[in-house]
Order: C-alpha cells, then structure tokens, then sequence
C-alpha cells in the first residue's frame, strides 16, 4: 500500500512540538506557521487546508482577533534537534 503524504500536513505534524504541553503553545495565525515552517509564498487554499489541520491537531481552538483567525499552536523543532 502506498498513501500519498499532503506536504503541508507532514511539515505542520513533524515540525511541531506536538507532545509539549499546551500551556507553552502560543496563538498565531495559519499563514505564520507555515512562513515560520519555510513556505513563505502559500496559497489561499495551502493556508486554509493549514489551519483545517492545525485546528484537527489543537483540540479545534481557535479564536478571532480582528480580521485574522488565530489557532494555538506549539513551537517549532529547532533544525538541530529533529
């Protein structure tokens, strides 16, 4: 069996503390994470399907502030430590 891997929901599963608890994730919007993940120039649709699967891995938390939509998130894994 062969299953095709979004490349979004990778980078947004394995470079994320997911397992750090919750009290030190911080809220950002979806568009941040992914220029913070190193996709800088995403697409409406890539920051939508982002912040479908960082709500799925949050527990759906999410909240408005203003015009954006901000999700709580864990911090990234520094490159020296994956």
């Amino acid at each position: 069996d062969f299953t095709v891997i979004d490349p979004i929901e990778e980078v947004i599963t394995r470079r994320l503390r997911w397992n750090d608890p919750d009290i030190h994730w911080r809220w950002t919007t979806a568009t941040d994470i992914l220029v913070t993940l190193g996709r800088p120039n995403c697409t409406k649709a890539e920051v939508t399907k982002a912040g479908i699967i960082l709500r799925k891995l949050n527990g759906d938390r999410s909240k408005r502030s203003g015009a954006q939509r901000l999700l709580l998130v864990p911090d990234t894994f520094s490159d020296t430590s994956m």
